[in-house]
């Protein structure tokens, strides 16, 4: 779902300082996010998007009880407002005042990282990145972790869709995965490779090349974290706009 259809953010002011509040807090500089999103929040109130963004921010600094009240409005919102931020807020409520993707989550997802690869032939390829790590003293089974990809293109340079690439490829970086030996996270490593299209084909699907994707973790079959790269495919990919979302379901062995 990521976001019902309602909730879909179209303002270019509101996404210009949602991703500068988001590039901000890449930098550690939270108070400039912090401020971002503020004017965000300004211009689109009370939005589950924003508000996950601020309380993650309030908690990266410190100061959970600031941000346990943006998580209980997005919680008090429902399904049906807040889409996979409701998942997530009930997620925080149940870890005490620790953020999703914090200490007190059970299992979290560090940056995504895309690499291009273009030493293979025939098309594109590009490697993803995505670190998994657990929360502070907390025991993790593998067997009970789920990943969700979803890769997207951009299509004659206008449109983004989900992709026609070829069945991901994933692998870990280190076999056994496990978390119990330290918190540093496991890395999946999802291969992307798009074949060149021939002119019937480029005719039908359009010329495409790797735009982004978006990532979901589960534990126990309860959504855990979610990141996208770009960060507007959250938007993109509302439920009943754009393209439907088919799942890519990589479980741990």
């Amino acid at each position: 779902m990521l976001l019902p259809a309602h909730q879909r953010i179209t303002d270019p002011a509101v996404l210009a300082a949602f991703e500068d509040g988001v590039a901000a807090r890449r930098k550690g500089d939270t108070h400039s996010a912090l401020s971002s999103y503020r004017r965000a929040d300004s211009l689109l109130p009370n939005h589950p998007a924003i508000l996950h963004e601020m309380a993650q921010t309030y908690d990266s600094m410190g100061l959970g009880d600031r941000a346990h009240e943006l998580w209980a409005r997005v919680l008090s919102m429902g399904e049906a407002g807040a889409g996979d931020y409701h998942a997530l807020a009930t997620v925080h409520s149940r870890a005490g005042s620790g953020a999703v993707g914090g200490a007190k989550s059970i299992v979290r997802l560090g940056q995504l990282i895309a690499t291009p690869s273009p030493s293979r032939p025939g098309g594109q390829e590009v490697i993803l990145h995505v670190p998994v790590a657990r929360g502070m003293g907390v025991a993790i089974d593998s067997q009970r972790v789920l990943v969700e990809v979803y890769f997207f293109d951009l299509v004659d340079g206008k449109r983004v869709e989900q992709s026609t690439a070829d069945e991901p490829v994933y692998r870990w970086r280190s076999i056994p995965v496990d978390w119990r030996e330290s918190t540093e996270p496991e890395i999946l490593e999802v291969v992307y490779f798009h074949p060149a299209l021939g002119p019937q084909e480029e005719d039908r699907l359009g010329r495409r090349r790797y735009h982004g994707c978006i990532v979901k973790l589960f534990y126990d079959d309860e959504l855990q974290d979610l990141r996208a790269e770009p960060r507007t495919l959250f938007e993109k990919v509302s439920s009943g706009e754009g393209p439907r979302i088919d799942d890519t379901l990589f479980r741990l062995n």
